[in-house]
């Protein structure tokens, strides 16, 4: 793992870090390379028969795991660091559950700000009552571009609530940067592909989960 990470750790508006060379150029690069040959044709994009944002990339008909052999475990290296900036890092309760993700090019142009507010999901999982692990404290997201493509608008934006005229900043999708965040009531963020998604999105999501909820996420609502 790279040695020489740029960390930008703020509160406000809720708790979120921005750490550039999270990972070394290389392994993006490497990773890039990895996604970019699993067709994108052959990801299902369907979850219960619905369309969704982002997809797990080993969610696909060639039957690839999508775990790069070399790097995954340094992206899970990545995310365990960064996580120890926040109060709720706890290793001895928690790991992070990650994996490598794909846009969804042909499902609309933004996904609307959304918190992940563990709160509210534990409510809406006791109301359907499908035996679903606690929701995660802490998310992440480890952008994959390549390294010579410009990407605008293809970043996590951060908004002060739901409406997107309340719109922050946002977190540019740049190669080896990574962004994670508190999920709590307040922690609004979403997408918004302004001129579409000529080019593939890749990113890796994680999830930081109770040990006994461990998993990789089939779906993904995160930008």
């Amino acid at each position: 793992m790279t040695k020489h990470m740029n960390i930008d750790y703020n509160t406000y508006p809720y708790p979120h870090a921005v750490v550039d060379g999270a990972i070394s150029m290389d392994a993006g690069q490497q990773l890039y390379a990895f996604a970019d040959s699993i067709p994108e044709d052959t990801i299902s994009f369907k979850r219960g028969g619905e369309q969704q944002d982002n997809m797990a990339m080993h969610n696909n008909s060639q039957g690839n795991n999508a775990m790069h052999d070399i790097f995954h475990m340094e992206v899970y290296t990545a995310f365990e660091k960064v996580s120890r900036l926040f109060d709720d890092h706890d290793s001895n309760n928690y790991r992070w559950s990650h994996a490598l993700t794909e846009t969804n090019r042909n499902n609309g142009n933004f996904l609307h700000p959304h918190t992940d507010d563990p709160e509210v999901i534990r409510e809406r999982q006791k109301t359907m009552k499908d035996g679903s692990p606690d929701p995660s404290i802490l998310k992440a997201l480890l952008y994959i571009p390549h390294l010579r493509t410009q990407y605008p608008h293809y970043g996590t934006k951060i908004y002060l609530d739901e409406d997107r005229s309340s719109f922050l900043k946002e977190i540019e999708f740049v190669s080896c940067r990574l962004f994670m965040w508190k999920t709590q009531s307040n922690s609004w963020h979403g997408t918004d592909f302004v001129n579409g998604l000529p080019e593939r999105r890749f990113f890796y999501t994680g999830e930081y989960l109770k040990l006994e909820s461990e998993r990789f996420p089939p779906g993904v609502r995160n930008g």
